[in-house]
């Protein structure tokens, strides 16, 4: 299995450049268009943890 690294503000500029509110449902939008995969359960805690972030992100601007 290979590392999949990524920064949070890719996911924030695709939200703001979307229209969208960060979501579960749009982080997995944007996972599988990103790395043409499905995100599994170990990314879960990490997927909310940057959820949060780009709200606060989006909500700043």
């Amino acid at each position: 299995m290979h590392a999949i690294e990524f920064d949070v503000l890719d996911f924030a500029a695709f939200c703001f450049q979307s229209k969208i509110l960060p979501s579960p449902d749009s982080f997995e939008n944007w996972f599988r268009r990103t790395f043409h995969q499905k995100t599994n359960c170990n990314l879960i805690p990490v997927a909310e943890e940057i959820i949060k972030e780009t709200q606060l992100l989006l909500y700043l601007e």
